[in-house]
């Protein structure tokens, strides 16, 4: 018994010795890529400095890392949420007070945030909240109206699901454009049996990009019974030719036959965006209204009542919105036009440059980027006025290829100027480099939160200067995102007086690439340079102290 008695004791003892960590978070980026990853590791260094233990749950693309246990939670002196989308598994902290910051807060000063909990004080957008929220299935979506308010985070929501439908589908369809060079004519990308397959398969993919944004957009305010009004209106707002097509006649053409003496336009990006929010209205009211339903109608009004309601609503609110969307995403493609018959292109190019890199990934960048998928739109509607060889624009290649431009810079200058790097910089900027390729611009955030007085304006320049050779020479892109892994999917805009243009689309392709990779190199190795004689002066005269 006295044996059993001390076994129980020293079993005690082991638990209450287990060191469980001073410091949790939780960090979650829309893309579940750069930000989540970079704002967990600043928040592990901050801790280390302090002398905390620490432990991050990443809530990334792949899933949930290192998870974080009740027991963690409940012995914890210190949590913070860095995330710029919702969370799952929030109602894990109900109790607690927990510090909501964005990633680039945790990015830009961890031990503050850190401090700042410990003190009980907030700064600028954070704020130490006490959870009280209910369990539920998915992302966990807090049912709220205040979620209509964040309106970035919700619109970043739906791009980050639409990523993976843009990369795949702009990938295998540009395999289908390689397997058929040699080809020309409206039939590029078809023409062999083979490239017919992989272009056909790409374009399906391809063609989900804006159901999808629209469905997580709406998903994002009102959780999953958004989801299928939210799909709705990215449907409608692709303009389907069931629903328009001229003369259509049938099923086609259905809802244009109704005006006749109006041209229906695709009104794409926008119509997805403000559909979304609308229907998002409705969903929040009908479930709202439908609360208090008794409980044996509550299936019936989760599978049935909601979801006909909203679709319906979804129809009414796209058939009207579509039309006036629709003719702005054709003035914006005619506006376009003028720009470059008067020789503006490669200014408006410049400043895009400028607005891709002056914030690497905020609201700025963000901006210059919505601009440029708008105007893939804006294409595709005014076909006639605005002609590419891919029906892409410029500005949606200047805005993804200058975003390219940061991190391949710091890639590029910690190789060149190494001895002016710390190691820890220069190891950092190895991962830069395929950072880059994947048009992930925020990989040079780090370096810049450590050194903005040189950083910024070095990359801002070279974005700059890469967005001006693009619009120059006039090289479109019909794809939203996917770094080089989209660059077969790169044109040369015909729009009547560019000096700059082949006889064969294939032909078009292949200058276009090279020009986009001279473009990218050109301004990432000003960047480099201006960054790197920067700091070599500086450390040389003592105003700057390599750490």
């Amino acid at each position: 018994m006295a044996s059993k008695a001390t076994s129980k004791k020293q079993d005690h003892k082991e638990e209450t010795n287990v060191k469980f960590p001073e410091v949790i978070a939780i960090t979650a980026c829309p893309t579940g890529i750069a930000h989540t990853y970079m704002a967990k590791e600043k928040i592990l260094e901050a801790a280390k400095e302090l002398k905390m233990t620490c432990k991050v749950e990443t809530q990334g693309r792949s899933g949930n890392e290192d998870v974080l246990t009740a027991e963690e939670i409940n012995h914890a002196k210190v949590i913070i949420f860095a995330a710029d989308k919702a969370l799952i598994g929030v109602e894990r902290f109900n109790g607690k007070q927990v510090l909501e910051v964005g990633t680039k807060d945790a990015i830009l000063d961890s031990k503050k945030l850190i401090n700042n909990y410990l003190e009980g004080k907030t700064e600028g957008k954070a704020k130490l909240t006490v959870i009280n929220q209910s369990g539920g299935g998915g992302e966990n979506i807090e049912f709220s109206f205040k979620n209509f308010k964040y309106i970035t985070r919700n619109l970043l929501a739906g791009v980050s699901r639409m990523l993976p439908f843009v990369v795949a589908g702009g990938i295998i369809l540009g395999i289908g454009f390689l397997l058929d060079s040699g080809n020309s004519g409206g039939d590029f990308g078809v023409t062999r049996g083979v490239a017919a397959w992989f272009s056909g398969l790409g374009k399906v993919i391809f063609s989900m990009m804006i159901p999808i944004l629209g469905a997580y957009i709406c998903y994002a305010i009102v959780g999953p019974q958004g989801l299928l009004p939210g799909m709705v209106a990215g449907l409608i707002a692709n303009a389907p030719e069931m629903l328009y097509k001229t003369d259509g006649t049938g099923w086609t053409n259905t809802w244009g036959r109704i005006f006749p003496s109006i041209q229906n336009f695709n009104s794409g990006f926008f119509g997805a965006i403000i559909g979304a929010y609308l229907v998002a209205f409705v969903v929040y009211g009908l479930t709202k209204g439908m609360k208090k339903m008794p409980k044996s109608l509550q299936g019936v009004r989760d599978i049935v009542f909601i979801p006909v309601i909203s679709a319906l609503a979804a129809g009414v609110i796209m058939f009207v919105i579509n039309i006036p969307l629709g003719y702005l995403n054709y003035g914006l493609g005619l506006g376009l036009t003028e720009m470059a018959k008067h020789n503006l292109s490669a200014l408006a190019g410049l400043i895009v440059g400028v607005m891709m890199a002056v914030d690497m990934g905020g609201p700025i960048n963000k901006a210059a980027y919505v601009f440029g998928t708008a105007t893939i739109d804006a294409s595709n509607t005014a076909f006639d006025s605005i002609r590419s060889t891919n029906n892409g624009t410029i500005f949606m290649a200047t805005a993804m290829i200058a975003g390219m431009v940061p991190p391949l810079a710091i890639a590029l200058s910690t190789r060149i100027f190494k001895r002016y790097w710390s190691k820890k910089d220069v190891e950092g900027g190895n991962t830069n480099w395929f950072l880059s390729a994947c048009f992930i611009t925020e990989g040079a955030i780090p370096y810049a939160a450590e050194d903005p007085k040189r950083v910024i304006p070095s990359c801002v320049a070279g974005s700059a200067v890469t967005g001006a050779i693009l619009t120059g020479f006039g090289v479109t892109l019909s794809a939203p995102h996917g770094g080089v892994f989209v660059f077969p999917l790169l044109g040369i805009q015909d729009n009547g007086s560019n000096w700059f243009t082949m006889p064969t689309q294939a032909g078009s392709m292949g200058i276009a690439i090279l020009i986009a990779f001279v473009a990218l190199f050109a301004g990432a190795l000003i960047s480099a340079a201006i960054l790197g004689f920067w700091r070599m002066k500086n450390i040389k005269d003592g105003t700057l102290i390599l750490k």
